[in-house]
């Protein structure tokens, strides 16, 4: 199955969600510059709910958008578009992560 975008839905959760992600994210031993989010593609992602989640916790979303992934069981990339996925997000995110290794 192709790889898409879902349609925004329960979005009166997000705000909530967000919370949950604060408090997470407030507890772990590293910097905040070096959180990063993301979510893999799959059928119907839940992009606008990641953005807003990110956009409200003031964290960078790193989720390459690449035409043509394909999944084997509608959630998880299949063996090519995983490789092509993950270069794309490596590609984005290395900077930053060797950035805070490095620290």
């Amino acid at each position: 199955q192709t790889v898409s975008d879902g349609r925004p839905s329960q979005t009166e959760r997000w705000a909530q969600f967000a919370r949950i992600g604060e408090a997470f994210i407030a507890r772990l031993p590293v910097e905040r510059h070096c959180v990063l989010l993301t979510l893999v593609p799959s059928v119907d992602t839940r992009r606008a709910e990641a953005q807003s989640i990110a956009a409200a916790l003031g964290a960078e979303l790193v989720a390459p958008q690449i035409d043509g992934l394909r999944t084997f069981d509608g959630s998880h990339l299949d063996p090519a578009s995983a490789e092509r996925w993950s270069a794309a997000f490596f590609d984005a995110a290395g900077p930053r992560i060797r950035e805070c290794l490095a620290r």
